[in-house]
């Protein structure tokens, strides 16, 4: 497939770099799932104080907090 993006105004600059650089930004996005939350859905995170951590006293509430980011992260990917 070829498409071609064509931005003639100088305040289009931003959005034709957006459109060029869109898939980069999708990738690290992707980063973000995968290091950030995947761990609490699978076998737990790779580093060990973070899993201590949401094992101890205060884990729930980190566990809440963790929802709540994964939340937005979640809206912004839909």
């Amino acid at each position: 497939m070829k498409a071609t993006l064509q931005f003639d105004l100088p305040d289009e600059r931003d959005s034709f770099e957006d459109a060029v650089h869109g898939s980069e930004w999708h990738d690290k996005f992707e980063r973000v799932w995968q290091d950030c939350f995947r761990g609490r859905h699978k076998h737990g995170y790779p580093i060990v104080k973070l899993n201590e951590l949401l094992e101890g006293e205060h884990g729930e509430a980190i566990g809440e907090y963790l929802d709540l980011i994964e939340s937005i992260y979640h809206e912004i990917n839909e």
